[in-house]
């Protein structure tokens, strides 16, 4: 995925519907929101600090990787 060339909604969609079927209801209702569909309700503060502990976790793997390659 890229700015460029986004993921089609509709495929979003899909994923919704099975995240619905296995009771991940905040985790579709967290990608929803990054998608800008309607799906549930939640406060935005709640969609800010998921969306900080995900950009968390993804810079400690980021940074490791990088250390990993540079320390080689």
């Amino acid at each position: 995925m890229s700015y460029a060339n986004p993921i089609d909604t509709r495929i979003v969609q899909v994923v919704l519907d099975d995240l619905e079927d296995n009771n991940q209801h905040t985790l579709a209702e967290l990608l929803a929101k990054a998608y800008g569909l309607p799906w549930g309700n939640i406060p935005e503060g709640v969609t800010e600090e998921a969306y900080q502990a995900a950009a968390g976790v993804l810079n400690e793997y980021r940074l490791a990787q990088y250390r990993e390659a540079v320390s080689v």
